[in-house]
């Protein structure tokens, strides 16, 4: 059986997930001009926790939300440093730039998976995922003026991800993508609560204007706008369901072979950077996306399907 037979549900739940992550990122971003982090988060938890307990009660797993929260954990806070990392960069960052340093996770995953889980990585891919740092070289392009220390962000949110996808795999059969899909939910809505409740209502505002990812890590709540709310409330719902389709994708599938197509994010933030905000690539960036789409392709077409058993 080819990879495209075993692999295209996954693939295909895969995709849909990244074009909710990057309409997320969207909402995200624009509340990071006006908004804290904490407020955007306990908003966003207003809508995706009552959807993640919808799609645990229709996957029949209510049950076995009992004793989940210890199991789960370890991927939980991965995934709350995840979040909050991504997104305190895209306070900072353009969309494609964040995107791009993001992109380090699926060679990530892949390397992690060799390590930990005993997938099998053909020299093509190995290859392959030289190629895709280069094109993410090419696309930051460092050197090129003062260090923009935001941009460590998201290579730390590229590793805790890494982690969790990596946690989803060792403990397939164990966990269902449910209950994965809401414990992430739960611990990160948790997660905006403790911030707002240790920053108030801005009593530091004073001492961080200094950077806008500090600016919207720590500054006090906002009384938002109807329209504002709305948005922050879509942007949990499409958030909540995201999480779901990436966690059934890599509990059903290889890891090595659906990382590349995490790469397809950058494209929907270079065109949500442009549409929003008139933000284009430089050719040169350009490039570096090129390089990157053709390392995830030739990882997908030659890589070795035959996995061995867990370690």
């Amino acid at each position: 059986m080819s990879v495209s037979q075993k692999s295209g549900p996954a693939v295909a739940l895969l995709s849909v997930g990244i074009v909710a992550f990057a309409i997320q990122d969207l909402v995200m971003k624009l509340a990071s001009g006006t908004y804290p982090l904490h407020q955007a988060l306990a908003i966003r938890a207003a809508a995706a926790l009552p959807v993640a307990l919808i799609i645990v009660y229709m996957a029949g797993s209510i049950s076995s939300l009992k004793g989940s929260t210890r199991a789960m954990w370890p991927r939980s806070l991965l995934l709350v440093v995840t979040n909050i990392t991504y997104y305190v960069a895209l306070a900072a960052l353009p969309m494609a730039t964040v995107s791009a340093l993001y992109l380090t996770a699926p060679l990530l995953i892949t390397v992690l998976s060799v390590l930990f889980l005993s997938e099998k990585v053909g020299l093509v891919q190995w290859a392959a995922i030289l190629a895709g740092m280069a094109g993410v070289i090419l696309i930051v392009h460092p050197g090129d003026g003062a260090f923009e220390w935001a941009m460590l962000l998201p290579l730390v949110s590229a590793l805790a991800y890494a982690g969790s996808v990596i946690f989803v795999r060792k403990t397939k059969g164990d966990n269902d993508a449910a209950i994965m899909a809401f414990q992430g939910t739960l611990w990160l809505s948790l997660a905006g609560l403790a911030m707002g409740a240790m920053l108030g209502f801005g009593e530091m505002k004073a001492e961080i204007r200094w950077h806008p990812s500090a600016d919207f890590l720590l500054s006090g709540w906002q009384w938002p706008t109807a329209r504002d709310t709305g948005i922050m409330l879509l942007g949990g719902v499409v958030g909540s369901a995201a999480t779901l389709f990436l966690t059934r994708a890599y509990a059903n599938s290889s890891a090595s072979v659906l990382a590349p197509f995490e790469y397809t994010a950058l494209l929907w933030s270079v065109l949500l950077g442009w549409l929003f905000w008139g933000h284009l690539p430089t050719s040169r960036e350009w490039l570096g996306i090129a390089v990157l789409i053709c390392a995830g392709l030739a990882s997908v077409l030659f890589c070795e399907t035959n996995e061995t058993a867990p370690a």
